[in-house]
């Protein structure tokens, strides 16, 4: 049997009050404008993605390149603590394009549209490069914050 002679090691921290305050205000920086702001630059990659068309080897089918310029990020959701971006369209015949069609439309024409996905590759094809885009950007707003704490 060893007996070991050796005092316990103790850790006095000090200024946990400061520390405190510095994670509330780092808290406060991350939410609402700069969150939403962290959120759309995450989803640029992806809205990049959708906008190359088929003959410029993306997904995205192309005939006048209306469905290309219509594309736009969207904030469906924005809170305190919670955002939620969109890669979004307002082209009527998206959606057709994206999951099929079958059936009779509006006007009495019949259709057996199989679906042509292009929304969902894009986002496949750059959710690494969207979750880095999004750790930069907080990274960004954590480097600021520590800069303004050491000053």
């Amino acid at each position: 049997m060893v007996y070991d002679k050796t005092p316990p090691v103790t850790v006095k921290v000090e200024g946990t009050d400061d520390i405190a305050e510095l994670f509330q205000a780092l808290s406060n920086d991350m939410k609402g404008a700069v969150l939403n702001a962290a959120t759309q630059s995450a989803a640029l990659p992806i809205l990049n993605r959708v906008r190359i068309t088929i003959p410029e080897g993306g997904h995205t089918p192309y005939k006048s390149g209306t469905l290309r310029r219509s594309f736009f990020l969207n904030t469906v959701e924005r809170g305190a603590t919670r955002c939620v971006v969109a890669v979004s369209t307002n082209v009527p015949y998206a959606a057709r394009l994206e999951y099929g069609f079958v059936g009779k439309d509006k006007l009495g024409r019949i259709y057996n549209q199989p679906p042509r996905p292009y929304i969902r590759p894009a986002f496949d094809e750059k959710v690494d490069e969207s979750t880095a885009e999004f750790k930069a950007a907080l990274t960004s707003i954590i480097e600021r914050r520590a800069r303004r704490a050491a000053n």
